[in-house]
């Protein structure tokens, strides 16, 4: 579910890249090894992604739960808003009472 990378390696292109070089490199009386496959595995096309896309179902499930969590959020903040209303008219009254008495 979701856009999830689904990375594969390309095989017959990693071989083919590899032995290229691994080639090169006995020409060149150089040692093939793990750097030769790290160098082959950074060329292009040696790694395929492909993304998983959601269906109009996945989405209309993500939309809804979108909504709720929105909603909740609306809900708490008119909960909180009425606690900062409470908190902000007993702080009033407080003044007010300390006022008659200076």
């Amino acid at each position: 579910m979701g856009n999830e990378s689904n990375s594969k390696l390309n095989e017959p292109i990693l071989r083919s890249y590899f032995k290229q070089l691994s080639k090169i490199s006995a020409e060149l009386n150089l040692v093939s090894d793990h750097s030769t496959l790290q160098a082959a595995l950074r060329l292009p096309d040696v790694v395929k992604t492909g993304y998983q896309t959601l269906d109009e179902e996945e989405w209309g499930i993500i939309l809804k739960n979108i909504r709720s969590a929105i909603a909740d959020i609306d809900k708490f903040r008119v909960q909180e808003g009425d606690a900062l209303k409470i908190n902000i008219l007993k702080s009033i009254e407080l003044i007010q009472s300390l006022l008659i008495q200076i």
